[in-house]
């Protein structure tokens, strides 16, 4: 009496080649019961099916009827089974849908049904529940004590996981800010598991044997036609599973994104943790925002940093109240109590200062409403602590019609829209009726797009980043705190990046510094200044520095964009390596540790970049790096862990000739003595010049006659004896999957491998412990690591076609009108750097043997 559905899929991953899946679904005739199978193991039964309607729970189900079928959809071919049950006046059906490797769970109700919440609406201090009629629900006994539990909760969306002590319980006490579960065992299976529909009401509960999917028990009705889908997607290894479950829910929601000028393009912030964030630091005169704004703009201007847009934060509006809730959606008048400074922040308004600062536009904060707000004509919707308020959905796509209208008046492009947890917990309404929370969002955001705004949602629960699946302005999530709590700023965003890459928008890691740890001004410290930036980088999402005047970084700056401001992305944003997690002690990170992978893919020529921080010891493999690269390719790899130089490579800035004097020191000799002890030993000053014309990389050379030591960096600035001024080697590694390197980072890393190039192998002594590694293949004796001043060297953004041939590389670049841009080539005779000028339209052709 059991009816099976198997399904088996062969699932393409990029440069592995065919990986068969296997997933089977197992359900009892005449029943809601089922069993879940991976490579015939079993992993999951279920649970009884429970309803609650009529103000009562409900386990005793009178069976109708059971049928299956098989089909195909926009998903694929699948069987499903459905199951009709009725108890009392309320008729629903369950559903099993099995796709090659995933399944649908579904509970539908054609005539809805009445009195479904079980607990009472919740205040401002959530009580734990329960979901109301569940189904599916996992009994995960045969499997749990083998398996790791990773899931996203809470604000921003954080990772937890039971596998490096980041979760300290199962998630689910408060169940309305649950995100996916995975579930993955010692050999490279994980499932996610995840609500698939009613994003905005679903609960789901795990605890250490059982993992229940159901209605919000807030919910007081259901409408003719409810239906609640669980989703179950299965892949090997954490980063296909989650990527492909994201993938699955994009397919199914057809889900599509404006085009977003603010994840482009180069900017400044002024949100939490900036320099100037005038919320926090009050104005101390009127005008104060307008005049320094203006002042950064013209020293970013003879920086020759190509900023493009500002984002204004908790400030910019009218605002008295809690959390600087919006009195009206215009620039701050000041005087208006004590969260505001004195006098007009924007004196002359934001359009005229927009049109000073040669039109760039506004990436303008927005949050909730404050009760007395200047909207009168509107209805609006109470917190349950009367804090805020805001717009009744009913009116929402008419009301931000209006407010985004103000916005776009004063030269808005962009927006974000904060708090979006408090707002979730403290209104009743968005939790207790299935439809007002999806209502309120669709009205805000689909007025945006009308009027070309994009929406970066901040301060997510999990459920706000699944329902923007259907919310096409919406096109970046931020993935972290914000950078006032700097440390877990930066290297907590590339986990919750998991999450909102998957679901098709792109993380933002908030604003950083350039510089640190301090700026002056009595303002907050944050150290780490190059591993937020490479961060930022390689985020996809905005790159907003924050600094204080005069204290720019201006390589970090420049390494992120061309000389337009145009930002060099990779093709992917930063993930960590699924060993983070793995449940084999000797491989798993430590907590504190991090290891994230970007990777950039020109013509099928996939180039990677890994950052290592706070790793004592670990051996980077193929699987390590995703899309997994091909077996037996050797890679050229260089690494970075210092500041950039603002010249870049110039083969014209050598000397023409190596005649100076014998056996003293020479080019630069100010601080080479006593030197650092690294270098090329037991050369004269003439042999430490020949060295440097004859390595393409090196741009200046230091001999230190004291210790016969030459040392080869790629600036002609006077400090460049500095050790954090001289240039990571370039060398070809053994090939994958062999580890290709031990990384030692509690001491000046020296990466050991066969044939090291002639270049400097020392790293700045100071607080980051974190490198940058730019990893490419080598192809018919060919290897392009791109643009050695940036951090992303092949970007798609720069590199329009890379064809690598038994000859050489022809590639296609675009850029600036007139840009000057330099390509580090390994070739069959060592590494080559090639200098392009790109035409007046910035386009250019590379083409090296």
């Amino acid at each position: 009496d059991i009816l099976v559905m198997m399904a088996k899929s062969s699932v393409l991953i990029l440069f592995i080649g065919i990986v068969t899946a296997q997933l089977q679904v197992k359900v009892k005739s005449n029943s809601s019961s089922f069993s879940v199978y991976i490579d015939g193991e079993l992993w999951s039964t279920s649970l009884p099916l429970v309803g609650f309607f009529d103000a009562q729970y409900h386990h005793d189900f009178k069976f109708i009827s059971q049928s299956s079928a098989q089909g195909s959809d926009s998903l694929g071919c699948y069987n499903i089974t459905t199951t009709q049950w009725l108890v009392g006046s309320t008729a629903f059906y369950t559903e099993v849908k099995v796709y090659s490797a995933s399944a649908e769970f579904a509970m539908v109700f054609p005539n809805g049904a009445e009195r479904t919440n079980t607990t009472a609406f919740r205040t401002t201090t959530p009580q734990p529940a329960q979901p109301s009629s569940v189904f599916p629900s996992f009994d995960l006994t045969p499997k749990m004590a083998e398996l790791g539990v990773l899931t996203w909760s809470n604000t921003m969306s954080p990772i937890q996981s039971t596998a490096t002590q980041l979760l300290q319980d199962y998630p689910g006490a408060d169940n309305f800010d649950n995100g996916p579960i995975v579930l993955y065992d010692d050999v490279n299976r994980a499932v996610v598991i995840s609500p698939a529909d009613q994003f905005m009401t679903e609960h789901h509960t795990l605890n250490s044997s059982s993992l229940h999917f159901g209605v919000g028990s807030e919910v007081t009705s259901l409408p003719p036609g409810f239906r609640q889908t669980t989703l179950l997607y299965f892949a090997r290894g954490l980063t296909e599973s989650i990527l492909g479950w994201g993938q699955h829910l994009q397919h199914r929601y057809t889900t599509t994104r404006v085009a977003d000028f603010s994840l482009k393009q180069l900017s400044y912030w002024t949100d939490n943790g900036a320099f100037f964030y005038w919320y926090r630091y009050k104005p101390s005169y009127p005008n104060e925002p307008a005049e320094t704004l203006l002042k950064l703009d013209q020293q970013f201007k003879q920086q020759g940093l190509p900023v493009r847009y500002y984002q204004l934060d908790a400030y910019w509006y009218a605002c008295d109240g809690f959390n600087a809730c919006i009195q009206d959606f215009s620039p701050n008048p000041g005087n208006m109590g004590p969260t505001t400074g004195s006098g007009p922040y924007f004196r002359d308004g934001l359009v005229n200062l927009s049109q000073a600062m040669e039109s760039k536009p506004w990436h303008l904060y927005h949050n909730y409403f404050c009760p007395n707000n200047s909207y009168t004509n509107h209805t609006f919707v109470m917190d349950d602590g009367s804090r805020f308020v805001h717009i009744h959905p009913d009116e929402a796509e008419e009301f931000y019609s209006y407010v985004w209208g103000q916005g776009a008046a004063q030269n808005m492009f962009a927006t974000e829209l904060d708090y979006q947890s408090i707002t979730y917990s403290s209104i009743n309404l968005f939790r207790n009726n299935v439809t007002a929370a999806s209502l309120w969002l669709r009205g805000m955001t689909s007025s945006a797009e009308a009027l070309g705004i994009s929406v970066q949602w901040c301060m997510s629960y999990p459920r706000f980043l699944l329902e923007a699946l259907k919310l096409p302005a919406v096109t970046s999530a931020r993935a972290s705190t914000d950078f006032m709590w700097s440390y877990s700023n930066g290297f907590r965003m590339p986990y919750t990046a998991w999450l909102v890459s998957a679901l098709g928008m792109k993380p933002s890691k908030d604003n950083f510094w350039t510089t640190g740890p301090s700026q002056g001004g009595g303002r907050l410290t944050h150290t780490n200044p190059f591993a937020h930036s490479v961060i930022a980088a390689l985020s996809m999402g905005p790159v907003g520095f924050s600094d204080n005047l005069n204290m720019t970084n201006i390589e970090y700056v420049k390494a992120t964009c061309n000389a337009q401001g145009d930002l060099l992305q990779p093709s992917a944003p930063l993930l960590p390596i699924d060993a983070k997690f793995s449940l084999n002690a000797t491989r798993a990170l430590p907590a504190s540790s991090h290891i994230y992978v970007a990777h950039a893919n020109v013509s099928d020529y996939t180039t990677y970049y890994v950052i290592a921080s706070a790793i004592a010891k670990y051996r980077l493999g193929a699987s390590d790096l995703f899309p997994r690269p091909q077996a037996g390719l050797t890679f050229v790899y260089r690494e970075w862990s210092a500041p950039l130089n603002d010249t870049g490579i110039k083969e014209a800035s050598k000397q023409s000739s190596c005649n100076g004097q014998p056996n003293t020191d020479q080019q630069g000799g100010v601080d080479a003595s006593p030197c650092p002890p690294n270098g090329l030993p037991n050369m004269t000053s003439a042999q430490c010049c020949a060295a440097c014309q004859n390595n393409p990389i090196c741009e200046s050379w230091i001999h230190a006659n004291s210790e016969n030591r030459c040392f080869l960096a790629r600036s002609s600035n006077s400090t460049i004896s500095r050790p954090d001024r001289t240039y990571g080697c370039i060398v070809p590694l053994a090939p994958l999957p062999q580890p290709v390197s031990l990384w030692e980072m509690d001491q000046p890393l020296l990466v050991q491998t066969p044939g090291l190039s002639p270049c400097i192998t020392r790293f700045a002594n100071n607080t980051l412990a974190t490198k940058l590694y730019t990893i490419a293949p080598l192809v018919n004796g060919y290897a392009i690591l791109g643009e050695p001043t940036k951090f992303v060297g092949v970007s798609p953004d720069r590199f329009v076609s890379i064809a690598i041939g038994a000859g050489g590389v022809e590639a296609t670049l675009i850029g600036a009108p007139n840009e000057e841009v330099d390509v580090m080539v390994y070739t069959p005779m060592g590494m080559k750097v090639v200098h392009v000028i790109l035409s007046d339209v910035g386009e250019g052709q590379l083409s090296t043997s």
